[in-house]
């Protein structure tokens, strides 16, 4: 008898078993999934973006830790539409790039103890329209240093719903704000200016995402208006200069321009470590231009700049163009000028550039561009990435005979910026998510 029950226990356990999902985790080439009905859950407070605002929200959300590999742990918003092959797409493109990461932007702290890098997956955009420009990811410094649910770790946020070439692209650009801040913040106690942290961020998808240097590329040759530095594109008091999506111009052109960078260097990426391992005791100004400096690509940032828009205009980054702008489109117009931010850059008919002791001025040198200059606000922001208003310079830009009919000139059309892949935030200390 006992025999008979013990024999109907060992079927009864196996019909439960064969009826339920595998619960134990599986591995595959160093990758461990974990089964999603019995994943370990989380809830951690997270930024989302009210594309109907243009507001940062806070939202308390459940994860599940699905996977995890030699340098990431994975962890995925309740309700998510995700697939397992998905995840392990990404995660061995993660693990791929990872290394040479590492190389050439230094490495990333290590607060946890567990030697990995906490990526929380999750929709990230709310009320947003098909076409929308899309909040991709974000690093928050206080993550580090107060921690999630007084956790402290290496946490990166990224949006779950773009294409794996772009989520993959968002995560390498998201860690490399990560290393940056272990390497200048904590281990150099004096943080990087957000336009050179956003633009070595940006560097890195010429390494790893074809995709978002593609869009951003389409991006600046529609946008005769060539800006990174004062990075917000916002007033210090946080008054928006061309509207709400404007800073997007600052990610088009610092791409545009890390690519220049790269290319007249040797085309090896070299530059982009030693901006990123340059003394911590620079101006962040200063970190950029006595690299520019030793390859003769100018001594100072408004050098720097002209050189810049000089060198496009001589086809320097074949499939990237200039255009001068229309200084008449109302979208950009303000009381009949246009306002140029500290080290922002136009172009336009030499002749017509009116004097100001706060602009400097280059004639180009491309062919067809004779009889036009570039033109840089000298002035330098006294808060990173925001300009003070008695520092923007507002151009009074005669019409131009023809202009409306050359091909030379571009209004600078925000509405069509829309759909733009993706624009990512920086959070400081100071910005705790509860």
């Amino acid at each position: 008898m006992k025999n008979i029950y013990l024999f109907l226990l060992i079927v009864s356990i196996f019909i439960v078993s064969c009826a339920n999902k595998i619960t134990a985790p599986s591995e595959s080439n160093g990758i461990i999934y974990y089964d999603y009905d019995t994943a370990e859950t989380k809830k951690y407070s997270i930024m989302k973006n009210d594309n109907n605002t243009y507001t940062y929200i806070t939202v308390k959300s459940t994860f599940r830790k699905l996977a995890e590999s030699k340098n990431t742990i994975i962890y995925v918003e309740d309700g998510q539409d995700i697939t397992r092959d998905y995840i392990m797409n990404f995660i061995n493109k993660f693990e791929e790039y990872y290394p040479k990461e590492v190389e050439i932007y230094g490495e990333p702290s290590d607060i946890d103890g567990n030697g990995k890098i906490i990526f929380l997956m999750a929709s990230l955009n709310i009320n947003k329209k098909p076409n929308e420009r899309s909040f991709g990811g974000y690093f928050a410094s206080s993550d580090l240093l107060y921690g999630k649910n007084g956790e402290r770790g290496e946490y990166l946020h990224v949006d779950i719903e773009d294409s794996i070439y772009s989520v993959v692209g968002i995560m390498m650009h998201e860690l490399q704000h990560l290393i940056n801040y272990n390497m200048n913040a904590i281990n150099g106690n004096k943080s990087m200016d957000i336009w050179l942290d956003e633009a070595l961020s940006e560097s890195t998808s010429y390494l790893f995402s074809k995709d978002i240097v593609k869009s951003r590329g389409e991006y600046f040759v529609e946008t005769p208006y060539y800006s990174f530095y004062s990075w917000y594109m916002q007033s210090n008091n946080r008054n928006n200069i061309f509207g709400e999506i404007s800073f997007i111009i600052s990610y088009s052109s610092v791409s545009v321009f890390m690519n220049w960078l790269n290319n007249k260097t040797g085309g090896n990426y070299n530059i982009y470590k030693e901006i990123a391992h340059s003394s911590t005791s620079l101006t962040s100004e200063e970190r950029l231009t006595g690299i520019t400096s030793k390859y003769g690509l100018g001594d100072n940032m408004d050098d720097v700049m002209l050189n810049w828009i000089d060198g496009l205009s001589k086809g320097d980054l074949p499939g990237i163009s200039i255009s001068a702008i229309n200084p008449s489109y109302p979208n950009i117009s303000q009381n009949g000028s246009i306002p140029l931010l500290p080290k922002s850059v136009i172009v336009y008919n030499t002749a017509s550039i009116p004097t100001d002791s706060k602009i400097k001025t280059i004639q180009l040198s491309g062919e067809g561009w004779n009889g036009f200059s570039a033109v840089v606000n000298t002035s330098e922001n006294k808060k990173a990435g925001y300009a003070d208003e008695a520092d923007i310079v507002r151009l009074n830009l005669t019409q131009v005979n023809g202009l409306s009919s050359s091909m030379k000139y571009k209004s600078l059309d925000l509405d069509s910026l829309k759909g733009y892949p993706f624009i990512d935030k920086v959070f400081s200390k100071d910005y705790i998510i509860e």
